[in-house]
């Protein structure tokens, strides 16, 4: 664990910090941008580790490249079992990736200027075969 030494906070003179903003970053960069993990190893809490991420750039840059590294990692294992041709990583590629050629779960309906399209959803009632279902009689008017 770094020693921890005093530290001006920022726009609080006389303010003691228990880190320097260096040493929080050090920790999120060392535990992959996790935040709890950085607390633990700096023996300190999740909420401490937070506040220094939102006053210090370089602890949330710390965090932000952190994070995109293990992204990194997370897209070389995934292509790793795409070349050894593993189903699961082959269709998550194509459902994310390729969505964009059609390997896609839903599709987005919008009109012909693509903006959204207006949908009306009645419910029909069991009930009465006759009906259309809808509480409002000029809408019934209207379904006839």
């Amino acid at each position: 664990m770094p020693n921890p030494r005093p530290n001006n906070k920022p726009g609080q003179s006389g303010a003691q910090e228990l880190f320097t903003p260096e040493q929080v970053a050090e920790a999120l960069l060392a535990t992959s941008g996790l935040v709890s993990f950085a607390a633990k190893r700096l023996r300190t809490s999740r909420p401490t580790i937070e506040r220094y991420v939102r006053e210090y750039p370089i602890c949330a840059q710390a965090k932000i490249d952190a994070r995109e590294n293990l992204g990194d990692l997370a897209e070389s294992k995934l292509e790793q079992a795409i070349k050894k041709g593993q189903p699961w990583a082959l269709n998550m590629y194509l459902k994310t990736i390729h969505k964009g050629r059609g390997y896609v779960e839903r599709s987005e309906v919008t009109d012909p200027n693509a903006k959204p399209v207006e949908v009306r959803v009645t419910r029909v009632s069991s009930r009465d075969p006759n009906s259309s279902g809808n509480q409002d009689p000029e809408l019934d008017a209207e379904n006839e």
